[in-house]
């Protein structure tokens, strides 16, 4: 089955008979009121940005989502296919092999952040290790907290949304229970606390920030 997932891949075969193998580039945060057909939290859904590269991506089936290279295993989710067009999004039966198209249904099933591989069954994935957290180094970091203790999961739910759609985002917890976000600059974390506010968290919530640490170190060539 391994060889004749490659073939198709490498064929870019569209045929229904062959297993369907699709990569997960990145997430995306859309409108909700754009498709009326899923529910969602807070008025946004969580969109994977995939590209068929063999089969046809059926929606309503159940596929295996792993990382690239991964055998065995993997969590399993039910997908929906749609395409966007300009800030609209519509909802397809199938997609068949070459073409882009966004998914739902990945949100909950999988906290792992993208490149995933879809593949139909147990299936592998046909495709070697991905090149996931590679890229510039986040330097600001600060402390994150909800100013009411009830909000605790929503701002958590909504970290782990914020972190699965900008890949350049770190959030780590600590021994303590802090959780810490680490992001590109300054810049940077000033958009990802408006996203994480008005975006990701399922409710309005009030969030309390440390002070920014910056991670900065200097040093001399000739001391390496």
């Amino acid at each position: 089955e391994d060889d004749v997932a490659r073939a198709a891949v490498a064929a870019c075969d569209p045929s229904p008979e062959v297993p369907c193998v699709a990569v997960v580039t990145k997430y995306m945060s859309w409108p909700s009121s754009s498709l009326p057909d899923i529910g969602a939290e807070g008025g946004h859904v969580l969109l994977g940005l995939c590209r068929v590269l063999a089969g046809t991506l059926v929606s309503g089936r159940t596929y295996t989502v792993r990382q690239p290279g991964e055998s065995g295993g993997g969590a399993t989710a039910q997908v929906r296919a749609h395409l966007l067009v300009g800030d609209r999004a519509k909802s397809v039966r199938s997609v068949p092999a070459g073409h882009v198209c966004a998914i739902s249904g990945l949100e909950g099933r999988t906290s792992s952040a993208p490149p995933l591989v879809l593949s139909a069954g147990d299936g592998p994935p046909a495709l070697g290790p991905g090149t996931a957290g590679a890229g510039a180094r986040p330097l600001v970091r600060v402390s994150v907290e909800a100013a009411d203790p009830d909000d605790t999961e929503i701002l958590e739910r909504g970290l782990l949304r914020l972190s699965l759609v900008d890949a350049a985002v770190e959030v780590t917890a600590t021994r303590r229970g802090e959780r810490l976000l680490a992001c590109l600059g300054e810049l940077h974390l000033e958009k990802c606390l408006d996203d994480l506010t008005h975006i990701h968290c399922a409710s309005p919530v009030e969030i309390r920030t440390s002070d920014p640490v910056v991670e900065y170190g200097e040093g001399t060539g000739w001391m390496a």
